[in-house]
């Protein structure tokens, strides 16, 4: 129903654009002054070209002060074919566009890579040092321009005489062009992509979005645009020069017209680890003296005891049946893996294997490395040294958009959500990892909505979520994605019982279908009795690992949360 509600939502759009449109095409029956007109031409390429700023700035939130360039790279282009050498205007403007698009992408490669103000800074000296090159560029005409002869009218040169209207409807017809692009784009995987990447990159990579890629993407098809309506611009007054199509006041024009339409900058989620229990208090929840025993029933909500159980049946008779199999082999390894930062060892030889359909709990004090060897195998940051393997491939060199396309996918410990996107679109970011259909990403996305409980509020903004419900969303990110592995970064700090006890239940179920998990998690309580291993970290090496019965009555363990003064104590 929701789908077929934004279906028609757009349709009703695109009708009336269509009517507007027409009700634009009529006013030149109206309007008889030639002045009124030309003032109509250029209001409307106005329009066109804001909408191609808005595909960089707007969508994929990349500010562009520079787009005079772009501008002026159309229009020099268009008048220097036709009076150099006769190539027609209407090749002029296409080959101006991707000329256009070529520099954008040139600007682009080196500050894509980087974070930061580079982009925006680049922009600026590169079309500056563009408009000094013209100035001097006596085959353009230097400082004087570009002037080209109108003799009679003529489709074929684009030069009419006698009438503005032709200049009035290709202009309008630019416009409506412009405007199509970007209502198509705003529904379709790279439109989405590009405003996940607007509002966190680093959570966009985590689904599968290739950010390099998409800037690259939004910069050409910007640029591409905006020549174009430099060389309508250049044939429509029939004469250039540097200052009229290149300076930087243009560029701001074009900032400021679009301005007010952008897109939201993402709301920060700030803060630190922030857990809600000490290191000692979270063992010490865990255990009794010297860890004998934990309170597993805790986890199970009033009333839910059957299904409890049945999930535990469900489990251990798939577990059964994988060993008498042999099919619980390592779906993921970890071998010898360093990580240095400086001269900081944050991990050191690490070796951990992940067995397929198994929940496998990382562990640790504050500074342990959990983090740190986390982020390597999501593909965030390259070990120092070391190998990892996902499904007897070595994905050591690969980043986070290529291993979510293998099949791993995360959540983060602070969350990052796409806040100026509905919950079902936060989804549906995950969701084109799989499919470049939009109807098809929405209808998984409100499948995986309604398998982690937040069917009720698909279309809400994210930014209105609650806490809790915002780690579910994340959780339902992920799952669209189809992951085999699915990365859990302290998806339980800050919930009360009654909501950890709810993401005890969605986490066994997510198993029960299929997916392997590794959770990082400081609610001891609640990790312990979940996960059927657990590896611990201290000082970012592995001192224990197995089952959590043998792991809670570890000397090592014990001495790495609680310290050695109270083993001592206790001994």
């Amino acid at each position: 129903m929701a789908g077929a509600s934004h279906d028609s939502a757009r349709r009703a759009n695109l009708v009336t654009a269509v009517c507007v449109a027409a009700a634009v095409a009529c006013l030149p029956l109206v309007v008889k002054d030639v002045y009124i007109q030309n003032m109509l031409v250029l209001t409307l390429m106005y329009a066109a070209l804001s909408q191609s700023w808005n595909i960089l700035s707007g969508y994929c939130g990349q500010i562009s002060l520079g787009h005079a360039l772009y501008f002026g790279i159309g229009a020099y282009a268009t008048l220097l074919l036709f009076t150099k050498f006769g190539v027609l205007p209407w090749f002029g403007m296409i080959a101006g566009g991707f000329v256009a698009a070529l520099v954008a992408a040139a600007v682009g490669y080196p500050c894509f890579r980087l974070k930061g103000h580079y982009f925006v800074i680049a922009t600026i000296v590169i079309a500056e040092a563009g408009l000094l090159l013209v100035l001097n560029w006596d085959y353009a005409g230097a400082a004087m321009g570009i002037e080209i002869p109108v003799r009679g009218d003529s489709w074929a040169k684009f030069q009419f005489a006698r009438s503005k209207l032709p200049y009035f409807y290709f202009a309008l017809a630019l416009a409506f062009v412009a405007w199509l692009v970007t209502w198509r784009i705003e529904d379709s995987r790279w439109g989405y992509w590009w405003r996940a990447v607007k509002d966190n990159a680093e959570a966009a990579e985590s689904l599968g979005v290739v950010v390099f890629r998409s800037k690259m993407a939004a910069a050409a098809v910007s640029a591409f645009l905006t020549a174009v309506g430099g060389g309508f611009y250049g044939q429509f007054v029939s004469y250039i020069d540097p200052e009229s199509v290149m300076s930087f006041q243009f560029s701001l024009l074009m900032a400021l017209a679009r301005g007010a339409r952008r897109h939201r900058h993402p709301v920060g989620a700030g803060g630190g680890r922030g857990h809600s229990h000490s290191d000692h208090g979270s063992y010490a929840l865990l255990c009794r003296r010297h860890g004998q025993g934990f309170r597993s029933h805790r986890l199970r909500p009033p009333g839910d005891g059957h299904r409890a159980r049945a999930a535990g049946g469900h489990r251990r008779r798939a577990h059964r049946a994988q060993a008498g199999a042999g099919v619980m082999s390592a779906l993921l390894e970890v071998r010898d893996l360093t990580q240095r930062f400086g001269g900081l060892v944050a991990n050191a030889d690490v070796s951990i294997d992940v067995r397929a359909g198994e929940i496998l709990g990382l562990i640790g004090p504050n500074g342990a490395g959990k983090s740190t060897l986390f982020n390597a195998i999501a593909g965030v940051r390259k070990p120092t040294q070391g190998r990892i393997s996902f499904e007897g491939r070595d994905v050591t060199d690969l980043g986070a958009p290529e291993r979510c396309a293998l099949g791993i996918a995360r959540t983060f410990q602070v969350v990052k959500s796409f806040e100026t996107m509905s919950v079902v679109e936060n989804v549906m970011v995950g969701a084109f990892q799989r499919t470049s259909s939009s109807r098809e990403a929405r209808e998984k996305a409100r499948k995986v909505l309604d398998f982690t409980g937040l069917a009720a509020r698909e279309n809400a903004m994210a930014q209105e979520l609650t806490p809790p419900e915002k780690r579910r969303l994340e959780v339902a990110r992920a799952l669209a994605t189809e992951p085999k592995l699915l990365l859990l970064d302290e998806a339980m700090t800050g919930l009360t019982p009654a909501e950890a006890r709810q993401g005890v239940e969605l986490v066994r179920t997510i198993r029960e279908r299929g997916v392997t998990i590794v959770m990082v998690e400081h609610v001891m309580e609640i990790v312990m009795p979940l996960v059927d291993r657990a590896v611990v970290l201290d000082l970012g090496r592995v001192i224990a690992e197995g089952k959590p019965a043998d792991i809670v009555r570890d000397e090592r363990v014990i001495t790495a949360y609680l310290g050695e003064r109270h083993r001592a104590r206790d001994a």
